[in-house]
């Protein structure tokens, strides 16, 4: 609603990029209480949202048949290599002189991608969202997504009309309409 989940990947990207340009300005002798604190936290809570929400867009999309999703699929998985690398780094290569980086190896003991979709307390109940690939080699129809109308994010207008919503006057109103082309085939990747 509202494209809710662009504004939120927004936010995701400006708290990661204004981390990035403190750890930029950190001194050397509080850099390890600052990775602890403040970057590994303001880095993969907001990656960990970002993953959620690309495999949901890439899900959405697929399932509507269209090629978009492929966008989406492709997002995620270059997120899921960033929580991958943060989860690494808070492991095996924290500043801190300890152990050539590890001071605190094994604190995110419970393996790579383990604490994301989690089912249950126990650690191994994570699980990584499936992503699905549309295939576009048989794209043939056009669909149009209009904002706003009932069910149109989750049904496509493939024939007829349809019309926006009523633009008011007074406020600063947008609206957004998708055209895309519809895929009959889905391949889906695990």
């Amino acid at each position: 609603n509202y494209d809710e989940a662009h504004i939120i990947l927004e936010e995701c990207d400006n708290i990661m990029k204004r981390t990035e340009a403190l750890w930029a300005k950190v001194p050397d002798d509080v850099k390890a209480s600052f990775y602890q604190l403040v970057y590994y936290p303001a880095m993969a809570v907001p990656n960990v949202l970002k993953i959620q929400i690309y495999a949901a867009l890439n899900n959405k999309y697929a399932k509507l048949g269209l090629t978009v999703a492929n966008k989406y699929a492709k997002l995620c998985q270059e997120v899921i290599d960033l929580d991958n690398e943060l989860f690494d780094g808070y492991n095996e290569k924290m500043p801190g002189v300890v152990e050539s980086g590890k001071k605190w190896s094994g604190m995110i003991s419970c393996g790579q991608n383990h604490h994301i979709g989690l089912q249950a307390w126990d650690r191994d109940s994570g699980k990584l969202p499936d992503l699905i690939t549309v295939n576009p080699e048989s794209s043939s129809e056009m669909q149009i997504l209009v904002e706003d109308i009932t069910d149109s994010f989750k049904n496509v207008i493939t024939e007829g009309e349809t019309k926006l919503p009523t633009f008011n006057s007074v406020s600063d109103e947008t609206f957004k309409i998708q055209l895309f082309f519809m895929v009959i085939q889905l391949k889906v990747s695990i």
